[in-house]
Order: structure tokens, then sequence, then C-alpha cells
């Protein structure tokens, strides 16, 4: 017979496991890049080889991955409309950050991978700046509160961290 468990959804729960979510993108981003250091014999760093496809490639993705990334996390979080229900909204958020997280890190581990196979520091300088700006995503209650667009009684409810989310 199987043992049927009812997790309960509260703000704490949700804080830690888009917490929990963040730190896994994060730790794949900076255990790449230590194993692409760790891996690459000769690196160097040239910022004048226009000629490389790469040069232009690898930082037009990053430009492209922030804007577009905050574009649709903009997007999704601006779709919540004052009917929604809180559970909806947190939902909303969670999967308007998974897609930012996604992009940052779509552009991080594109420079990862162009160092390893150019052995440019460049490249990895790049990664080492998107990495650094996805640090300052980190989900926290305060973020969360900012960029919902909470109802009154709803900014109530999530500040209530233990109770469950309706």
């Amino acid at each position: 017979m199987q043992k049927q468990t009812n997790t309960v959804l509260t703000p704490a729960s949700f804080i830690r496991s888009n917490f929990i979510i963040f730190l896994g993108f994060l730790g794949g981003q900076i255990a790449l890049m230590i194993i692409s250091v760790i891996m690459v014999d000769e690196a160097y760093i040239n910022y004048q080889d226009t000629a490389e496809i790469y040069f232009y490639a690898v930082p037009l993705a990053a430009v492209l991955c922030f804007f577009g990334g905050n574009f649709i996390y903009r997007q999704k979080l601006n779709s919540n409309t004052v009917s929604n229900t809180l559970r909806k909204k947190v939902a909303n958020f969670q999967t308007a950050a998974l897609l930012r997280y996604a992009f940052i890190e779509a552009s991080a581990l594109l420079g990862i991978v162009i160092f390893i196979t150019t052995q440019n520091l460049y490249y990895l300088l790049i990664a080492m700046v998107m990495v650094l700006y996805f640090i300052t995503l980190k989900p926290t209650k305060n973020l969360i509160e900012k960029d919902i667009h909470f109802s009154l009684e709803q900014r109530r409810e999530f500040q209530k961290l233990n109770q469950p989310i309706e």
C-alpha cells in the first residue's frame, strides 16, 4: 500500500523551494566553470581576435539572454491579474523565475563551453559576469513581494510564512 503525503504550500516552503532551485542552477554553473579551469592547460586572454566568430557571438548571446530573460520575466509577472489567487500568482512567479534563470544560465554555459574550446579567458570572463548577475537574482521574500503584484489581502497572507497558501 502506498503512503500518500499531501504537502502544504506555505510562503516559507515556497521561498525555500525557489531558493533550492536557484542553488541548483548556480551550482551547475560554478561547477562547470571550475571544471573548465582545471581542464584547460594553457589559457590566455585575447581581446583583439575580432576575426573569430565567437568574439561577437558570446557577448551578443549574453546581452540577448540578459534582456530576453528579464523581458519574459516581466511579461509573465505582468500577466497576473487582480483576480488571480495567491497560489496562481506564486506559481506564475516560479515559472517566470525559472525562465529567467534558464536564459542567464544558457549564456554563462555558452561562455564556458567556448572557453574550453578556444582556451581564451575572454569568454570565461563573460561567463563570470553572467554568474555574478545570476547571484543577484537570489529569490528572497522581499524580492518576491516586490515583483508579484499582490493585493493588500494577498500581501498579508504571504506575510504569514507558515500558513497554507490558498
